[in-house]
C-alpha cells in the first residue's frame, strides 16, 4: 500500500491543480493531514486508531476545531477508497456526534465603533508626519465598518479592486472559496444630490441610504432613512452636543399626515448607552410624550423613541447626544 506521506502530497496536488481550491484551504488541508499523520506515525489505522485519535483532538482542540480536523481526514481517506487505493475505509464505522456550543453573535458596541473612528478622525492632520499613514487607517476602518469586508478580503484590495463606472463607485472583493461580488459604496438608487449637493432627493420610497462628506480634510458618511410618509413620526430634537452633567430633552410629534395621529399608541424611550445619558420620561405643556436626558459623562449615545399600535405596527425615530 502507498505511504501516507506520499498519498498526503498527491492529494494535496489534486486539490490545488486538479480541483482548484483556495491556497487556505490547501493549506488547511496540509496542516490537518500532516498533524493526523504524526499522531498515527504514517500508518493508515483502524477503527480503533481513528478513536484515539477524536479522543486526542477533543483533548486538544474546541470541538469546532476538532470537527474541521476530522472533516479534512475523512474527506482524505474516502478520496483514497474512491481510487481504489484504499481497500476498506474506517471512517464508514465510524459515527461521530460533536456538540459545538451555540455561542451568540459577538459585536462591537456602536459606542466603542464611535470612539474608534473619532480617535482615528482627531490623530489625522494632513501636513504632519504620518499623515497618509493616519489616512490609510481611517479608510480601514471606514470600509470595515460600513461595509462588512473580511480583515483578509479588506488586505487582497488592489486599484483593480475600485471600480469606477457610470459615476458609481463600487468594489470587486474576491472572497472566500473564491465566489466574487461586488459591494457598492453609494446608493444612487435612493438618494440624489441637488445642484450644489446642499439638498438631497429620495428616489424611493423606503430605504437606507449613504452619503459621505468632505470638508478641510474631514470625512464623515451619513445615514439617510427613507420612510413612506403614513410611517413617519418626528422629534423636537434630533442631535445635540451637551456638557458633562447638562440636561437635554425631545419631544415626540405625530403629523396628520400619519397613520399613528389620534390613535391609541405606546410610547417607549430607550438609549443605548445608560451610562452615558439617564433619561426621565416627561409629557410637554402641548400633551405629548417627552424625555429629558442627562448626561454624567462624555460621550456619545442614540436615544429611540419607538410608538406602537394596537395592531403591533411600529414606528422609531432617534435622537443622538454628543457629549463633550
Amino acid at each position: 500500500m502507498e505511504k501516507m506521506t506520499e498519498a498526503i502530497a498527491r492529494y494535496l496536488e489534486d486539490c490545488e491543480l486538479g480541483r482548484k481550491l483556495s491556497a487556505s484551504t490547501v493549506k488547511a488541508y496540509r496542516i490537518d493531514l500532516l498533524q493526523f499523520s504524526r499522531f498515527t506515525g504514517g500508518a493508515w489505522g483502524d477503527r480503533e486508531l481513528l478513536n484515539r485519535y477524536v479522543k486526542h483532538l477533543n483533548q486538544t482542540f474546541a470541538p469546532r476545531s476538532v470537527k474541521r480536523k476530522l472533516a479534512s481526514v475523512r474527506a482524505f481517506y474516502q478520496e483514497q477508497e474512491q481510487s481504489g487505493l484504499l481497500e476498506e475505509n474506517p471512517f464508514q464505522k465510524l459515527h461521530l456526534r460533536i456538540q459545538s456550543p451555540q455561542q451568540i453573535p459577538r459585536v462591537i458596541p456602536g459606542q466603542m465603533v464611535r470612539d474608534i473612528l473619532r480617535a482615528a478622525y482627531d490623530a489625522y492632520q494632513p501636513a504632519a508626519p504620518g499623515g497618509r499613514q493616519t489616512l490609510r487607517d481611517i479608510v480601514v476602518l471606514e470600509l470595515l465598518f460600513s461595509t462588512g469586508l473580511r480583515v483578509s478580503e479588506l488586505c487582497a484590495l488592489t486599484k483593480a479592486s475600485f471600480r469606477l463606472e457610470e459615476g458609481l463607485l463600487r468594489l470587486l472583493i474576491d472572497g472566500k472559496g473564491r465566489k466574487e461580488r461586488v459591494v457598492q459604496l453609494a446608493t444612487p438608487e435612493l438618494l440624489r444630490l441637488n445642484g450644489n449637493g446642499s439638498s438631497v432627493t429620495a428616489l424611493a420610497e423606503r430605504g437606507t441610504g449613504y452619503l459621505t462628506a468632505s470638508r478641510n480634510g474631514e470625512t464623515i458618511r451619513l445615514t439617510v432613512r427613507i420612510i413612506p410618509t403614513a410611517d413617519q413620526i418626528a422629534l423636537s430634537c434630533l442631535s445635540t452636543t451637551m456638557s458633562v452633567d447638562g440636561y437635554g430633552s425631545t419631544e415626540l410629534y405625530v403629523f396628520s399626515t400619519s397613520r399613528f395621529y389620534n390613535q391609541d399608541c405606546t410610547v417607549t424611550w430607550t438609549v443605548d448607552d445608560p451610562s452615558i445619558l439617564t433619561l426621565e420620561e416627561r409629557t410637554s405643556s402641548a400633551g405629548n410624550p417627552s424625555v429629558r436626558f442627562q448626561a454624567p459623562r462624555t460621550g456619545d449615545a442614540c436615544i429611540t423613541c419607538r410608538v406602537t399600535m394596537a395592531d403591533g405596527s411600529t414606528a422609531e425615530e432617534y435622537c443622538f447626544a454628543h457629549v463633550r
